[in-house]
């Protein structure tokens, strides 16, 4: 039975699939919710506008500009493509590649709309899906493991770069409609960014800032342990007791130089009980 924690987004015991898509279905709820109330707020204040002057008084929408959804189909797309492309790079990867491709090709394609739409064309044009961030999970997972079979309504078994090709036909159609062409072409970018991360993860391809990043390692503080008792060394007996057994060791030889001499005979009775004692230490 479900309780109210799993309806929170980002709690640790949840898959990084799980948290994006809540992420996702807050926001269109949220959305949804505030256009009721406010008619034009999502769009005004939610939505990334294409235009730069627009966006410097709501610089927060880079980042929700991909989280939204245009309606609840939108919505349901966008989780569905996650849910079955998602599921599998995180098995196989992680949940830091799946939070690291969403949000990093959700930005860049987010500043290629402002530079694309805005600065290159000149419209005023605003985006508000997640699409460039969910194909970049979506082409990088059919790139990273492109001959994965999976059961398509339980019937019948497809390699996910079949699947990946059909969805970049769709993908591609929506540039040529002037409505749609810049969210199309950022959900495009997007795809191309998570195919690109996931070549350089995979070693296939070098790419020198990025490795640079990877390579650095932050300076952290050596924890010592605290001890659990109180030791006490005495330092001034271990000394005394190493003396002592220097001092027998040289009476010994000593004496075994003695017998090489003169014979076991020469020696008195308290070098032979030496000796002896000596013996059974060994």
């Amino acid at each position: 039975m479900a309780t109210k924690e799993d309806f929170i987004p980002f709690k640790p015991q949840h898959t990084a699939v799980r948290n994006l898509m809540l992420l996702m279905a807050y926001v269109f709820v949220f959305s949804w919710i505030i256009d009721r109330i406010l008619p034009g707020f999502a769009s005004r204040f939610l939505a990334l506008h294409s235009n730069p002057n627009d966006v410097l008084f709501t610089p927060w929408t880079l980042l929700t500009g991909f989280l939204g959804s245009n309606g609840i189909f939108d919505l349901i797309g966008h989780c569905v493509w996650l849910f079955f492309f998602g599921r599998i790079s995180e098995d196989l990867l992680g949940k830091k590649k799946i939070y690291n491709f969403f949000f990093v090709a959700g930005a860049i394609a987010s500043l290629c709309y402002i530079l694309i739409v805005g600065v290159a064309y000149g419209k005023s044009y605003a985006m508000f899906t997640a699409a460039p961030a969910v194909a970049a999970i979506v082409y990088g997972t059919a790139i990273f493991k492109p001959f994965y079979e999976v059961y398509l309504f339980g019937a019948f078994k497809v390699q996910l770069r079949w699947i990946a090709v059909f969805k970049l036909f769709f993908d591609v159609v929506i540039i040529f409609n002037p409505v749609t062409f810049g969210s199309g072409l950022v959900t495009l970018i997007g795809g191309l960014v998570g195919v690109i991360g996931m070549m350089h993860s995979m070693g296939s391809i070098k790419i020198p800032l990025l490795d640079t990043l990877s390579g650095i390692q932050f300076n952290k503080k050596e924890r010592v342990p605290k001890r659990s008792a109180s030791v006490k060394i005495n330092l001034k007996k271990t000394k005394t007791k190493q003396t002592k057994k220097g001092n027998a060791q040289a009476e010994i030889d000593a004496i075994l130089d003695k017998i090489n001499k003169a014979g076991y005979s020469s020696l008195t009775e308290k070098e032979k009980q030496t000796l002896f004692n000596n013996s059974k230490e060994i």
